[in-house]
């Protein structure tokens, strides 16, 4: 997942470098910036998704653990 993210955020590093804020085709003067704004949030936004999912399911994990632990107490508790 570390390379996921990585990679979104290397994509968006990408397209903010290589694409121009505007373009110029004859006599026509095309902002792009809107395009190229749109687009690295985008990766951003992929970037942050995949961080989310890596939380809650870090979360889901040491929910299970804790659930685990406490559950061993009860036994060694008992076990006394």
């Amino acid at each position: 997942m570390k390379q996921e993210i990585e990679r979104h955020l290397q994509d968006k590093e990408t397209l903010e470098n290589s694409l121009p804020s505007s373009i110029v085709i004859g006599p026509y003067w095309i902002s792009t910036e809107g395009v190229r704004q749109a687009l690295a949030k985008k990766r951003k936004s992929l970037a942050n998704a995949v961080i989310e999912l890596l939380a809650k399911k870090l979360r889901k994990q040491a929910d299970m653990v804790c659930n685990i632990l406490t559950n061993v107490d009860t036994f060694r508790e008992q076990s006394l």
